[in-house]
Formats: structure tokens, C-alpha cells, sequence
């Protein structure tokens, strides 16, 4: 039996719209829209306001940057169970959000191990295309 995936109303805001759809263009980068929706639940209408975009940008931005420094700390597996709980949110319900905010306790939790951070982040990163890897051996230090 396959997934039923419910579509969510996307409103834009007016400096975004063009026939009354976003441009992407006018972002930084197409991921960041990506992010935006992904934090919302259908079938909840999702309001793509300049602020919204803003923090998914910030968010985007500070991820890559964590997640290229945790890769340069001591090789460590992902956090215990962390695979059955994306595969429970991401396999009956489609919770992109809730992954999401598992990703965030996860970032924030001092007592992990930086190693087991960027695991978690890369194994994640491989479902949801978030290129949250894209600035790994980029930084300089």
C-alpha cells in the first residue's frame, strides 16, 4: 500500500508575487523554499511570508556552516533510535516538521557528541534534500 500525501494551499506574499505564484529566483537559493514547506503539516495552509522565507534561510545558512565543523570532530553513529523515529514520522504521516524538530533538539543537545550530530544531520539530509553537507570541507578556518 503506498503513501497518501495531502497537498497544502500555499499563499505567497505580495513582494513574491507574479501571476500569484512565488519566483524562486527571488531567493537565495530554491532549498530555502524547500525548508520553508517542509515545516509545515498538511493539510494546514502554508503562508510563504518574507519572514518565514527569512528564518528558513538563517536556518539553512547556520545548519551547513554546524554541519561542516561536526564533521571535523571524531567519527561517531547516530543518535540511538533516531532512524525509527524519522521512519515512524516520515512513513505513515509524511511529518516533515516533526523531523524537523527532532533535528533542532538534536542540535541543541550538548551532552552529543559533534560526531553523532553531523551522522544524524547527513543521514536526515539524504531523505529531505537540504544540502545541509554543502559547505563540508568548504570552510576555512
Amino acid at each position: 500500500m503506498g503513501a497518501v500525501v495531502t497537498r497544502h494551499t500555499v499563499r505567497t506574499p505580495e513582494p513574491y508575487r507574479a501571476g500569484g505564484e512565488l519566483d524562486a529566483d527571488d531567493l537565495e537559493s530554491p532549498l530555502v523554499l524547500r525548508l520553508a514547506l517542509l515545516r509545515s503539516r498538511p493539510p494546514d495552509p502554508v503562508e510563504l511570508s518574507v519572514a518565514r522565507l527569512h528564518r528558513a534561510e538563517e536556518t539553512s545558512h547556520r545548519r551547513r556552516i554546524k554541519v561542516a565543523e561536526w564533521k571535523d570532530m571524531p567519527v561517531a553513529p547516530p543518535p540511538t533510535g533516531l532512524e525509527v523515529v524519522v521512519r515512524e514520522l516520515l512513513g505513515d504521516r509524511l511529518d516533515t516538521a516533526a523531523v524537523l524538530t527532532e533535528l533542532h533538539r538534536l542540535e541543541v543537545r550538548h551532552q552529543l557528541a559533534s560526531g553523532s550530530k553531523f551522522a544524524a544531520f547527513s543521514q536526515v539530509d539524504g531523505l529531505l534534500g537540504l544540502d545541509l553537507c554543502g559547505l563540508v570541507g568548504k570552510l576555512r578556518r
